[in-house]
């Protein structure tokens, strides 16, 4: 996961290299930038989650960002907690939008949780849970 290879790059424990040569991570992130235009709010993330003590994989196979484990849980254990949608914060999301994701969150036995990414790199995290009225 890019993420999670560029987190552990700013944390010195991996090196990138391109034809034998190391590249810093500055070169790294503009590389993988031209896969994943938005790889630097998922960056911001999932360095916030990971150094809270969350174990933090990949979403994409739900259509989400990340899924995110309690601490101390091991995928083989338990369902993730959360599945993460990452929204900066000049970006908008319609209430049939907010639906949908959090159908897909309730339906994989998961709670959402939106990741509000602003101007100065810090995260807002909102959980949303279904309630019968």
């Amino acid at each position: 996961m890019p993420t999670e290879s560029l987190f552990l790059a700013s944390e010195k424990k991996l090196t990138f290299y391109h034809n034998e040569k190391p590249l810093s991570e500055e070169q790294a992130l503009k590389k993988i930038k031209k896969q994943d235009p938005r790889i630097e709010e998922k960056l911001v993330v999932f360095s916030d989650l990971r150094k809270k003590g969350y174990l933090v994989k990949s979403a994409l196979k739900f259509g989400a960002d990340f899924r995110v484990y309690d601490k101390g849980i091991r995928p083989s254990e338990d369902h993730a907690r959360w599945l993460v949608f990452i929204l900066k914060e000049t970006s908008s999301i319609t209430p049939t939008e907010l639906a949908a994701k959090n159908r897909i969150a309730h339906s994989t036995k998961k709670k959402l949780l939106l990741a509000i990414v602003d101007s100065e790199s810090d995260v807002s995290y909102y959980e949303t849970n279904w309630i019968k009225i």
